[in-house]
């Protein structure tokens, strides 16, 4: 599958706006959003048309603005400074950094559970493009791997995903377990020993 720009528009994203170089910001880029500036978004940035990186607004109430001004700062996680510099790095060769971004529909709910599209998504969107500055691409465990864990007192199994290659944080209060006489119950998780 090609990984270019075209390929992002297929999926339904826009150009939302470019990087610039600018020597007033700590990574020595600035960025210029033309829409969906307000928006709960995946975007993607390309550097001459080529996805280089693909990234969401995870938080429900962060705002397309709001990533790439974490961006610009060097705040947050390592990511957002690794990628600031992939970025200058890139306008310092004299290539164009556009910004992709993408709308999903509204979260749906199926009895009560919610699935959040954006999430969702962002993970599928760097399966199938494999960008080469997202480093969950790069993991030798892969980008989603499913590990059982034990947990409850009856020793049952839970599903963890393990994403990029990070280690999954453990239940600390119980855990949902599922027994053949009922219905799934919650239960203490005990530490093992």
């Amino acid at each position: 599958m090609p990984k270019n720009s075209s390929t992002l528009t297929k999926y339904g994203f826009t150009r939302a706006g470019r990087w610039t170089l600018t020597p007033i910001s700590k990574t020595g880029v600035d960025y210029q959003l033309m829409t969906l500036q307000k928006e709960r978004v995946i975007y993607c940035f390309t550097v001459d048309s080529s996805v280089m990186y693909v990234g969401c607004c995870a938080s429900m109430v962060t705002a397309l603005k709001d990533r790439m001004r974490r961006y610009k700062a060097g705040q947050g996680s390592g990511s957002n400074v690794r990628v600031a510099n992939a970025i200058l790095k890139s306008l310092q060769s004299g290539k164009e950094v556009d910004i992709y971004a993408w709308r999903p529909p509204l979260p749906e709910q199926h009895k009560g559970l919610q699935c959040d599209p954006v999430v969702g998504y962002e993970r599928a969107l760097i399966k199938a493009l494999s960008p080469e500055w997202n480093q969950a691409r790069e993991s030798p465990v892969g980008r989603c791997s499913e590990v059982r864990i034990p947990c409850g007192s009856r020793n049952p199994t839970s599903s963890v995903s393990l994403v990029g290659g990070r280690r999954p944080r453990l239940p600390q209060v119980g855990s949902l377990i599922s027994n053949s006489s009922g219905p799934n119950k919650f239960e203490p998780a005990t530490r093992p020993r």
